[in-house]
């Protein structure tokens, strides 16, 4: 409680022009905009990018910010817009499919570990991208938020607009789904620890 609390004091006093505060409020939402750009990119959209988008319009509209929902659902809205806008963008130009990102940028962090260790952690990574691509859009929400990023289920329900049950289904399905589609890319114990 206190912790929202704080954040409330923050983001008001961001609201009023505190550069300190508005980069506390941001820095405190770095983590959950990834994620939540994770959930709900697809392949042709690239994640990072949407990402620093989203932070750039929470610091641009965090004037807009009633209150009238938690802030972690109004940051959930603008990145879902954002990822909506670029996936319809994306569609509309029909480009080519481009490599991660993060190969194209940093290129030497892929020998920073032993050769073992980093083809075992990239196929690893490839596999859940992948698998997570594959699963219908609901499912690998509730997965990304409710696993990597430690929402409950009430407050996935609150973003998604719907029930707890419904959460407590998607997830459930989301878990089968993507045990199913790693199961012939990684190793079994290497996908069970996962989920």
């Amino acid at each position: 409680m206190a912790t929202e609390t704080t954040l409330g004091l923050q983001i008001a006093r961001a609201q009023a022009g505190d550069p300190s505060a508005m980069e506390e409020v941001l820095s405190r939402q770095v983590r959950r905009v990834h994620c939540i750009a994770r959930a709900l990119g697809s392949p042709t959209v690239d994640c990072e990018d949407l990402a620093q988008e989203a932070l750039l319009k929470v610091h641009r509209r965090l004037t807009l910010f009633r209150g009238q929902s938690t802030f972690a659902t109004w940051v959930y809205s603008v990145v879902r817009n954002l990822a909506l806008d670029a996936v319809r963008t994306r569609a509309a130009r029909r480009g080519p499919l481009e490599e991660p990102a993060e190969e194209r940028t940093h290129p030497e962090r892929r020998w920073a570990a032993c050769p073992e260790e980093l083809l075992m952690r990239e196929q690893t990574k490839r596999a859940v991208h992948e698998a997570l691509s594959q699963m219908p859009a609901q499912f690998r929400r509730a997965v990304i938020l409710f696993e990597l990023e430690g929402w409950t289920y009430e407050e996935i329900a609150e973003l998604e607009d719907v029930s707890v049950g419904t959460v407590k289904s998607r997830l459930s399905r989301g878990r089968s789904s993507l045990r199913r589609l790693l199961s012939d890319e990684v190793p079994k114990e290497t996908a069970e620890s996962m989920y």
